[in-house]
């Protein structure tokens, strides 16, 4: 005996059932339309102002389009049934596939010829952070371009060129670095507390001079001066500058920002988001070896070098010059 019950795999007896639905209203833009209004796409029967915003739709939806396609096929394919357009509207159908494949190909073209910047990578990483730790990262900023092709000079004297220890550093036992001077004979390193009481003095071969062995670790908070003289064919000349030690509360915070940014930011980045972030709160000393590191590997990167410029300057190095910007004077 047959089944009564409809055979709804048989897309005669689907259309039929279409046939004899009340009529369907177009969807909203913007929406999938249902799919009786897909129906009666396919079968050529709705209104032209209906028909054009389904169309519109098909272009953009891979989905609605393959339904359409199919029941066109099967539209086709049935003897004897009205199809008003159905070759026309499978035409149209393969157009739109195409004008969408093609606007996805200039799509993902126009990626690959507009690259990611270093800017807006950092700012990306730094959100991120800023999201995830913002105890740490909450009011860090990445080095604008201003900031990084203008930064503040030092005040320079005439006398030897201090440039480490200053402002801020991490290390207990600082070593000291300055420009060389010609025909200077012997080097004075001297190094006081803030209200001028000399902690030691010692006679340097040059620079760097390390941290004197025997001597104790500075304490966390403190600050100092350190002075160092020049003897050369035309006398004495000396320079002094100050910095601190980074106190227990700046330690842990550069540290967890160091671990944070590790595991969390791209390997290629985090040397320069470090040499930021430590650069923001005085530590130059660690913000040069950062950068320094990051531009080991990108050496023509814009970014790291006005960034280096921007560090080596604070600190007072002539070496600032090698990775000064173009348009930025001296």
């Amino acid at each position: 005996m047959t089944d009564p019950r409809p055979m709804e795999g048989d897309p005669l007896v689907r259309m039929f059932l279409r046939e004899s639905s009340p009529p369907a209203e177009a969807p909203e833009v913007g929406s999938c339309p249902d799919a009786l209004v897909l129906a009666r796409m396919a079968e050529g029967r709705l209104f032209a102002a209906d028909r054009d915003g389904v169309e519109r739709h098909l272009v953009g939806c891979e989905s609605c389009r393959a339904v359409v396609t199919s029941l066109v096929r099967e539209t086709t394919a049935a003897p004897g049934l009205r199809a008003v357009r159905p070759r026309r509207l499978v035409w149209k159908l393969a157009a739109a596939a195409l004008a969408a494949s093609v606007l996805l190909l200039l799509g993902r073209a126009w990626k690959q010829e507009a690259p990611v910047t270093t800017d807006a990578s950092l700012e990306e990483a730094t959100a991120r952070l800023r999201r995830a730790h913002p105890d740490v990262f909450g009011d860090f900023r990445p080095l604008s371009a201003t900031e990084r092709r203008s930064p503040p000079s030092p005040l320079l004297r005439g006398g030897p060129r201090l440039v480490a220890p200053g402002a801020t550093v991490v290390d207990p036992r600082p070593s000291f670095r300055w420009e060389p001077l010609a025909g200077v004979t012997a080097w004075t390193v001297t190094l006081r507390t803030a209200d001028g009481t000399t902690v030691w003095s010692e006679t340097a071969a040059g620079s760097p001079h390390p941290f004197p062995p025997g001597e104790r670790d500075l304490p966390r908070g403190s600050a100092y001066l350190w002075e160092l003289r020049a003897q050369g064919p035309l006398g004495e000349t000396s320079e002094q500058r100050g910095f601190g030690v980074a106190d227990e509360t700046a330690l842990r915070a550069f540290t967890e920002a160091k671990a944070r940014i590790a595991e969390a930011s791209p390997s290629a980045l985090r040397p320069l988001l470090l040499a930021q972030f430590a650069f923001r709160r005085g530590l130059y000393d660690e913000a040069e070896r950062a950068v320094r590191e990051f531009l080991a590997y990108s050496p023509t990167d814009d970014v790291g070098r006005e960034t280096a410029y921007a560090i080596l300057r604070a600190q007072g190095s002539s070496e600032a010059a090698a990775f000064e910007p173009k348009g930025v004077g001296r």
